[in-house]
């Protein structure tokens, strides 16, 4: 019989602590080395020469996961990497050490008590991620320079509203409602913040959209309602594969929009709501979807006037849509298939339907 081992890493920016467990319970190793991909795999490698067997290790999600998860998967029989929210026992012990959240990691693991949080193992995937995160990083630095601007704006009662506040043509005429010079330098240094902001972001735009190409979901998903070849290419990059999900509930808890059903002996503990885990651009992509495919007359739009006369309830009429528009993405990828506009996507049971506002 194999002997099998269980191993919690915690990883930090400067050092790194190791710690690992037999089948009794028993340490087997404990160590601490700088953080460097070399001296991982040499203290793995080590410990496995003098612990012949199978080899678990358990790290929780943070900036280093995927780097850790690349490094040891050639290594060890499996890596998992957990949700560290959900991993009470480490985060709320008032005597908190690194040695000590490494060893309740292993023994977490070996009692099958973490969440884990899927990571591909696929070079070209897992780049193609990073690339439509930064996209979307840029975005939300746009979205931020523009705030900064209204915001030192209003500071010399200067109302500003709406995109056109923004344009070549309105800017000159905004500067000069300032008081002073070098409040106009002040604005006209953020607005040049944000010209740079945008052409870093139309690169990273192209360099998506480029990336995009090589999967073929990508152009399919293009062709359902509301669906650009921006949110194709953020659909496909934060999913990363269909089959992680066993049903479409596991994919809407994924994108923000399950419902927490909290009980105790049969009695709620609350009100059911939105679960706030989960990736929220993949909720905003749904949403921004819905609001595309109003526009039009297919099934979506159709989909929301029905639950609209059903439920007599715009916001769960709305959640209900994005459900929908999120599973038809995932079947369509799943079945290899390309869209077809009301193809044998099963309704959403009720109970979804009766989901509280965002």
């Amino acid at each position: 019989m194999v002997a099998k081992f269980y191993s919690g890493l915690d990883v930090g920016s400067s050092l790194c602590e190791l710690v690992a467990f037999d089948e009794s319970d028993q340490q087997v190793a404990a160590i601490q080395f700088s953080t460097s991909g070399t001296k991982l795999v040499t203290a793995i490698r080590k410990f496995r020469k003098s612990h012949p067997g199978e080899w678990w290790m358990a790290v929780e999600e943070g900036e280093l996961a995927q780097w850790v998860a690349d490094l040891v998967r050639p290594e060890i029989a499996r890596v998992v990497v957990c949700d560290p929210k959900r991993n009470a026992w480490i985060a709320r012990d008032p005597t908190k050490r690194d040695r000590v959240d490494a060893a309740k990691l292993a023994k977490l693991l070996k009692g099958g008590f973490l969440t884990e949080v899927f990571h591909s193992d696929q070079v070209d995937r897992v780049e193609f991620k990073r690339v439509v995160q930064h996209y979307h990083e840029l975005t939300r630095t746009q979205a931020g320079v523009k705030c900064q601007i209204k915001s030192r704006l209003r500071t010399h009662g200067i109302i500003a509203r709406g995109e056109g506040t923004f344009g070549t043509k309105a800017r000159e005429s905004i500067l000069r409602q300032l008081p002073t010079p070098t409040a106009q330098d002040l604005v006209r240094q953020l607005y040049e913040l944000l010209d740079q902001a945008g052409q870093t972001q139309e690169k990273a735009r192209r360099l998506m959209l480029g990336l995009g190409r090589a999967f073929a979901e990508v152009a399919r998903m293009q062709e359902v309602p509301g669906i650009g070849p921006v949110w194709a290419c953020t659909f496909s990059a934060y999913v990363q594969t269909p089959h992680r999900f066993r049903s479409k509930r596991q994919l809407w808890r994924y994108c923000r929009l399950g419902i927490t059903n909290r009980q105790s002996n049969g009695e709620p503990l609350g009100r059911q709501r939105l679960d706030g885990a989960g990736v929220g651009i993949l909720k905003s992509l749904s949403y921004h979807a819905f609001c595309s495919a109003q526009r039009g007359d297919n099934e979506f739009s159709r989909h929301f006037e029905e639950s609209l006369a059903r439920t007599q309830n715009r916001t769960h009429a709305r959640l209900s849509t994005q459900r929908k528009i999120l599973a038809v993405l995932w079947a369509m990828w799943r079945r290899n298939e390309p869209y077809r506009p009301g193809g044998g996507n099963a309704e959403q049971p009720d109970a979804m339907n009766r989901a509280v506002a965002r």
